[in-house]
């Protein structure tokens, strides 16, 4: 409405951080409109230098808007979002209702140069609001309301209360605004201003805040080591009395570092007493001295100024640099000529950190910490070589200023060579990891389509923890821009360690690898299947070749079309030797709860419990699955007491209690709508959980069935049909050791059972006169007292 006086406008991008030039607009339109402008919205870490915070910067210069922005939610150090990176935004992280800060929110220092952000924080955990109309974000609460977590949901209620000053003091600018909410904010005494700013906002205290400190806050910057020339750090503080009474107010500094309080003298603030006559400024210095010693690392600490009914506090950030070096890195383009918008990626060894992000150009000058780094840099040579070309050094050590010169000249082609000759790539990924005795796991990850023009430079350091792996899928082309109809498929992986070797076109003959005869029937839902590159109408087979003595992880997609392949999905795990392997059947009862290896299905970690339960398995050894479903619910018991409730099957996070306790999972699930396999699946496990100081998979166990039934996938009336049996636990490669093993089976939906006898690992079953299908129920219980009662009705057809 061009004639209204908004107090708040809103910038929110669903997608994340979306078409930049469109945000920027609604940056601009809402800053010339409104007097707050809320930001539910963040893109990556900066120094408060990238074009999105200068922006706002620029805008809050220009109209006097404040822009209260969203910390982020990264819940790690040195992850405060652009364009929350502004100087000039009032960053917010999040807490919880009961102010202990929320694990999610993004905490500073601001990346590059160690300044206080986020500004304050204000509750963002478990927030319930009204649903909108249309949409399906957040959980329900009930009909109408639904409940949601992170900065986004903060931002709202810091923008609430700019706008009320904004209202009552209608001459202030952003400056202002942002000076009284900050200093006015309630600090938790053992949270750090790098992880709440000045604290969680009052709004009460803000609304009566009559002196105004200029900066809100104080960042110090960056001492660099060795420090052997340290001279004092100070900054003035300028305190407005904005009342029409004079205030006098004792000032106070306050500063702490890695080990706990810093050094006696280390800060300072003079005058310690102050006068601030009415609608009058005075001024206050603030001196941070390092040459007093103190361990190197980040300090962070307040100025408090007190008075009657008057406390103003002002966050205070400063970092003592450890030692650290510089690196100066020249990216050549394969023209000869420094590249352009090259990203470049570095972790070091000691402990788990790691940063990356794009340069404008390959002349790059790093300032880091003494440590090995492991090292990744690409280019894309749109403009040159189509395609790309990366560089990985496991192991750079900076333990002086170094030099280092990436030229893609050096490069050598990644190529895949068949004897195949119909067959083409259609996919391929590059995977890098490096695991050192300090850093568990660091990774570099690409996919495309094809190998073309894909360069990469052999490592020219080394390091034991270093794996580089080659993957592509290969099948023969449809003409059409993808693989449909093609008989065969390759899937291949090549692995090197210590390096990148010098040879990167890799030639492999059919004879060398493991043939799998794969038939993926139409005895489960869905009309039309998709592997990793073909997609057909069921039934289709496939003739397979996989490196040998690799473990690998295949997909079987389902739906009802080729836009809807994906309902349905199943999986296969296994590891093929060199020669023919046989037939594996896809898509064929029974399907039910399943563990394959190699996944974390559910696990403990900490005080959480995580489940996400792949419940449609189908009866494939090593087979799991998940489908799309009508309703059901996963429950969580503790000590017979009901803990919490979410309202989708196999899947969960749940807060437990630290002690140890015997917990019972309930699941639950239909889809009766889709198909009458599988229709209604309820698993109850029962199993004991402690504290643990690392991911722990949760054991529970699961009953399989694998019906030995002809190419119709059903079983007839009166027909003995045997049914081998097998029973896996969640995280456990072999097979538990079971206590007891029982078998009860239904023709009527479920109404009745009668109990089958397990013999050699199998049931025998034969349906009556006017079954439609078979239900089976399972109890099983092992060795250490885990047990599951596993459900499943209309577990196969009968004709």
């Amino acid at each position: 409405a061009p004639d209204a006086e908004l107090v708040v406008g809103k910038v929110l991008d669903d997608d994340g951080f979306g078409q930049e030039s469109w945000i920027l607009a609604g940056m601009e339109w809402a800053a010339e409109n409104a007097s707050v402008v809320n930001m539910s919205l963040g893109g990556d870490a900066t120094d408060g230098t990238d074009p999105m915070s200068l922006a706002l910067n620029e805008l809050t210069e220009s109209t006097g808007a404040l822009f209260v922005v969203a910390a982020g939610n990264m819940g790690a150090d040195e992850t405060v979002g652009s364009p929350g990176s502004a100087d000039a935004a009032l960053t917010v992280g999040a807490v919880a209702k009961d102010d202990e800060l929320a694990d999610f929110s993004s905490r500073g220092p601001r990346l590059g140069d160690g300044a206080v952000k986020p500004d304050v924080t204000a509750p963002g955990a478990d927030i319930v609001a009204p649903m909108a109309e249309g949409t399906a974000l957040g959980t329900p609460v009930d009909e109408r309301y639904v409940t949601l977590s992170g900065t986004s949901m903060a931002t709202p209620h810091v923008a609430g209360a700019a706008a009320l000053l904004a209202q009552q003091h209608q001459d202030w600018d952003a400056d202002e605004l942002k000076a009284a909410l900050i200093g006015s904010a309630q600090a938790h005494r053992t949270l750090s201003v790098f992880e709440q700013g000045a604290g969680r906002i009052d709004v009460p205290k803000a609304l009566t805040q009559s002196l105004l400190a200029s900066p809100a806050s104080l960042s110090l910057g960056i001492v660099e080591w060795p420090r052997t020339d340290d001279e004092p750090v100070q900054e003035t503080i300028t305190y407005t009395n904005v009342s029409d009474t004079a205030v006098t107010v004792d000032l106070r500094a306050t500063l702490s570092g890695p080990d706990g309080a810093a050094p006696e003298g280390m800060i300072t603030v003079e005058p310690s007493r102050l006068t601030v006559p009415a609608g009058e400024s005075a001024e206050a210095t603030v001196t941070v001295d390092t040459r007093v010693g103190g361990p190197d690392g980040r300090y962070g600490g307040v100025v408090t100024a007190t008075a009657d009914g008057t406390t103003v506090t002002t966050p205070v950030g400063i970092e003592q640099e450890v030692e650290s070096y510089r690196l100066d890195l020249t990216v050549i383009d394969h023209d000869g000529t420094v590249a352009t918008n090259p990203y470049v990626m570095l972790a070091g060894h000691a402990k788990p950190w790691s940063e990356g992000g794009y340069h404008e150009t390959g002349e790059i000058s790093l300032r880091l910490p003494k440590d090995d780094y492991f090292l990744a840099v690409e280019i894309n040579d749109d403009y040159t070589v189509p395609g790309s070309t990366s560089f990985f050094e496991p192991r750079i050590s900076l333990d002086s200023d170094r030099s280092l010169v990436l030229d893609a000249r050096d490069a050598v082609p990644v190529d895949v060579v068949l004897d195949e000759p119909d067959a083409e790539i259609g996919y391929a990924e590059l995977d890098v990891t490096l695991r050192t005795e300090g850093h568990p796991y660091i990774g570099w990850f690409a996919g495309d389509s094809s190998l073309e023009d894909t360069y990469v430079r052999p490592s020219e350091t080394r390091h034991d923890g270093f794996a580089f792996s080659l993957r592509t899928e290969h099948a023969r082309p449809d003409g059409d821009g993808g693989f449909d109809g093609s008989p065969f498929t390759y899937h291949l992986r090549h692995s090197a360690t210590i390096a990148v070797p010098d040879d990167l076109t890799y030639e492999v003959t059919t004879a060398e690898l493991a043939k799998v005869t794969s038939v993926h029937t139409d005895g489960g839902p869905g009309v039309v299947g998709s592997r990793e590159l073909v997609t057909g109408e069921l039934p289709f087979t496939l003739t397979e070749y996989y490196t040998p003595g690799v473990r690998w992880n295949s997909m079987l997609w389902l739906g009802d079309s080729p836009e809807a392949a994906g309902e349905f999905s199943l999986s296969h795990v296994a590891t093929f030797e060199p020669g023919d392997n046989g037939e594996l059947r896809w898509n064929t009862p029974v399907f039910g709860p399943a563990f394959p290896p190699g996944s974390l299905w559910a696990v403990r970690d900490d005080d959480s419990l995580l489940v996400s339960l792949p419940l449609y398995g189908h009866s494939l050894s090593g087979g799991g699955g998940f489908s799309i479903t009508d309703s059901g619910f996963t429950e969580l018991y503790r000590d017979g007491e009901r803990l919490a409730r979410e309202e989708e099957p196999g899947y969960g996070i749940f807060d437990v209690p630290a002690e140890p306790g015997q917990y019972r999972l309930v699941v639950e699930s239909e889809r009766g709508s889709l198909t009458p396999l599988s229709r209604t699946i309820r698993a109850e496990w029962t199993f004991r959980s402690g504290p643990s100081e690392a991911e722990v998979d949760l054991p529970l166990l699961a009953v399989q069935f694998a019906p030995e039934l002809g190419d119709d996938h059903a079983g007839e009336v009166g027909e003995a049909v045997r049914i081998p049996i097998a029973v896996h636990r969640n995280g456990l490669t072999g097979k538990p050791d079971l206590a007891s093993l029982s078998v009860e089976v239904s023709f009527d939906g479920g109404e009745s059972w009668s109990t089958t006898p397990v013999t050699d690992g199998a049931v025998v079953v034969t349906a009556p006169d006017g079954a439609e299908d078979v239900s089976l129920r399972a109890v099983a219980k092992d060795a250490d007292g885990n047990e599951v009662t596993q459900t499943i009705l209309g577990a196969y057809l009968v004709t």
